[in-house]
């Protein structure tokens, strides 16, 4: 079974993604899901704009 991250978690996650593609030379990010899926599953909300499309701590992590 999947782990479900927090919020914060995710943003912590993302951010380390980021820095290790970064320090291997990666140019660009693509991020594979950008909404939360609609059924409600706590574990299928690894985007990082809510259902509701509000935005979530995860999509800081691309204003840096």
């Amino acid at each position: 079974m999947r782990a479900c991250l927090s919020d914060a978690e995710a943003a912590t996650t993302i951010r380390a993604e980021f820095a290790f593609w970064a320090a291997m030379g990666a140019e660009y990010v693509v991020l594979y899901q950008l909404n939360d899926a609609a059924g409600g599953d706590p574990l299928d909300r690894f985007g990082i704009r809510r259902t509701d499309g509000s935005w979530k701590p995860q999509a800081e992590a691309f204003r840096a």
